[in-house]
């Protein structure tokens, strides 16, 4: 069925008043529904083998699945190599430390042709609905970067070798994470003595570089003498260390290890990391074991997640500027004869002019590529993590027009005046004048001297005051001009 399914319960509705008798007609009216949609349902249930008492009867997911399960001719050869696993995946699942992105790993390498992650645990989700498990209401953490950290003891401990007396050493590992970015950080002490985990902490500190608000540690007793959910009584070295920090020290409350569920992740992390991958390696000090756990355990998962969030929020804004073309600054051809110099374009992919609130316009002749070159700087401000907004002329007004329409006009335009950069094509095919022209320098003159604007015509500028034809001159902003012509150098 064409559009969004109906929710179960107004379709249950519907096939009760078709039982009743009551015309389509009226069903539709009653259900503030189109009449077609009806038609469509009803048709569809007379057909099903099940008849409409027993359709009724069924469960939410269930009737779901019989009215909008899709074409039976269309089939799936990834579901049909699927479909025969989640029992094994449920099994799988209840084992220790196993999780659905193991799973999936070891699906993806047996199936060429496999589900996404994101697909991959929609299907195991409607297979734990199907198999009457509910899901869990559970409200999203909201942190404040730079908050708070949390902090722990791994509970297994790794060892080294004491070369002076062949002794084997036992290693606490302390473990910490930022609530917000994620980011962990673990370091290997003596033991859990309160000079040893006021050690690790400014390690800890000086790797992140920086101090958070609030240390948050486990009912340590080398942090904590006295656990209580209101008033803890903080050891004596932890409070002198947060009152040289300039930070504040509040336990996790006893009985309670939801509290802080993020740093056992990341406890688990590191024994995958760091204790798997080095359990058949033999240490013979302190500082080896460390340089060890970080550099072949730590740093590549760090820099992996680094990579790939940055790669992610890359991703996003891209999609999210809904550019015309695909386009990167190494796909240009950087002709002089052009009227494109290399260096300067080399000058605006560094975004300096974008830190600065410089606007640009490129101008030219139809053909010469100056929709091309905008969208490949555009992607470049995006890369360098700037927010970017694309935009033909007639296009813009489109928004405009609807955004008025639905009384978000302020909206529209305060996310106008925000975006780092702004790309306006075919400014003047059309003479803008009225409304157009009062909305348009509304959102010039939010952005002037604030944020950067590129704008691509085909005229030059000193013909555009023609199009704008109110404007005096002198209350036109200052602008970089690129001007590219077919051969002709001119800027």
């Amino acid at each position: 069925m064409a559009g969004k399914t109906k929710e179960m319960s107004k379709i249950k509705q519907m096939l009760q008043l078709h039982l009743d008798g009551v015309s389509n007609r009226k069903i539709a009216t009653q259900l503030e529904m189109n009449k077609e949609t009806v038609n469509r349902y009803v048709k569809q249930a007379e057909s099903d083998s099940m008849n409409l008492s027993g359709l009724l009867k069924l469960d939410d997911p269930v009737l779901e699945h019989r009215m909008s399960g899709g074409s039976p001719t269309y089939t799936d050869e990834r579901f049909e190599n699927f479909k025969e696993k989640p029992p094994y995946l449920k099994k799988e699942e209840g084992r220790k430390h196993v999780t659905l992105k193991l799973l999936w790993e070891e699906y993806k390498a047996e199936n060429p042709e496999r589900y996404s992650l994101t697909q991959f645990r929609f299907h195991c989700r409607q297979d734990n609905l199907a198999n009457g498990q509910k899901p869990s209401t559970v409200l999203k953490d909201t942190f404040v970067g730079g908050e708070k950290i949390f902090i722990d003891f791994a509970g297994d401990t790794m060892e080294y070798t004491d070369m002076d007396t062949g002794e084997i050493v036992t290693v606490q590992m302390f473990v910490a994470c930022m609530l917000a970015t994620d980011y962990g950080y673990a370091l290997g002490v003596p033991s859990q003595r309160s000079e040893d985990l006021a050690y690790a902490i400014a390690s800890c500190f000086r790797s992140i570089g920086g101090v958070p608000q609030i240390i948050v540690p486990d009912n340590l007793k080398s942090a904590v003498i006295k656990t209580d959910p209101y008033e803890p009584e903080i050891n004596r070295i932890m409070d002198d260390l947060a009152n040289h920090y300039g930070c504040v020290v509040l336990p996790a409350r006893p009985v309670h290890p939801k509290d802080k569920s993020l740093v056992e992740d990341h406890v688990k992390l590191v024994y995958q990391q760091v204790y798997a991958p080095l359990r058949n390696e033999r240490f013979y000090s302190l500082e080896e074991l460390n340089r060890a756990a970080f550099s072949d355990g730590l740093q590549p998962l760090l820099q992996s997640e680094q990579d790939q969030r940055k790669k992610n929020r890359n991703a996003w804004l891209i999609k999210d500027a809904r550019f015309r073309y695909q386009v990167y600054i190494g796909d240009l051809t950087l002709d002089a004869a052009r009227g494109v110099e290399r260096d300067r374009i080399m000058r605006l992919a560094t975004c300096e002019y974008i830190m600065k609130g410089v606007p640009v316009t490129i101008t030219g002749a139809s053909g010469t590529g100056k929709s091309w070159l905008g969208t490949a700087l555009g992607y470049q401000a995006c890369l360098s993590g700037y927010k970017v907004a694309y935009f033909n002329m007639q296009k813009l007004f489109e928004h405009i027009t609807m955004a008025r329409i639905e009384s978000s006009l302020p909206k529209f335009f305060d996310r106008m005046a925000q975006t780092d950069l702004l790309i306006l094509d075919d400014f003047g095919m059309n003479v803008l004048d009225g409304q157009q022209l009062l909305d348009f320098m509304e959102i010039i003159e939010d952005r002037h001297a604030r944020k950067s604007t590129i704008m691509i015509s085909q005229l030059p500028v000193a013909d555009w005051y023609d199009v704008m034809k109110k404007i005096p001159p002198l209350q036109m902003p200052f602008w970089i001009e690129l001007c590219i012509r077919p051969n002709v150098l001119s800027f």
